[in-house]
Formats: structure tokens, C-alpha cells, sequence
């Protein structure tokens, strides 16, 4: 998987951020507590840092959540594409509308969810 980082933390951070950037790491995030380093193991980035003869502070492997790890591995996949034929149908009453209909393409029609929040209200009131 490729959502793990390492955390370091050590006696030169400009220092070892130079050293890295002649290695595959890719700085993440830089400042005062520390750095953020992507594909490089802990284990890479201790020696980058001990070559360097700097004292490490911390230095730990941070890794991905299940969450993360879903979406990377289902990272364009996609079950149901509609159009905006469909929607142009289910707006003007010739087709069911629901949250499917009002979720198009990952992003949400706000005209089409207005219609269908209003009639929702129109029927409990």
C-alpha cells in the first residue's frame, strides 16, 4: 500500500530535508515538530538521518486507515453512472427521483436536490 508515511523528528530538519531530496522520499509536510516523509521506510529515513550524523528525536511509521485503504484499492471504480437525460426525466415527473438521481458524477446537482427537498416538504405539509 502506499499510505504509509514516516514521522521524523531530529536535531537538523533543513539538514535532513537536503539530504532526502537526493533519495525517492517525498516531504509530505515540514515544520517545527518534525517531517513528514512519504516512500521511504522508517528504517531508510533513520539511516538518511544517522549518514547525516544528526540525533533523531522521534521516528515513527504512520499507516493509512481501513478507510484510506478502501479507497485506494477502489480508486475508479465506478457501479452507476447516470446522465442528465435521466435526471431531465426524473425532474419532469416521467421517472422516479431519489438520492441516486441527485448524486451525479461525485458531485451533487443542487438545483435537482432543491426540487427534491421541495417536494418532500410539499408531502409532509
Amino acid at each position: 500500500m502506499t499510505n504509509e508515511t514516516v514521522t521524523v523528528k531530529c536535531s537538523d530538519q533543513e539538514l535532513l530535508t537536503e539530504a532526502l531530496s537526493h533519495t525517492d522520499a517525498q516531504i509530505l509536510h515540514a515544520d517545527q515538530n518534525g517531517l513528514t516523509v512519504a516512500k521511504l521506510s522508517a528504517e531508510e529515513v533513520g539511516r538518511v538521518a544517522f549518514d547525516e550524523g544528526l540525533i533523531v528525536f522521534e521516528l515513527g511509521t504512520n499507516r493509512g486507515t481501513l478507510e484510506d485503504t478502501f479507497f485506494e484499492l477502489t480508486e475508479g471504480a465506478v457501479e452507476f453512472v447516470g446522465t442528465t437525460d435521466d435526471l431531465h426525466t426524473s425532474v419532469n415527473g416521467d421517472g422516479p427521483i431519489g438520492p441516486s438521481a441527485i448524486l451525479l458524477h461525485g458531485h451533487v446537482d443542487n438545483h435537482l436536490s432543491q426540487y427534491f427537498l421541495g417536494h418532500l416538504c410539499q408531502a409532509d405539509g
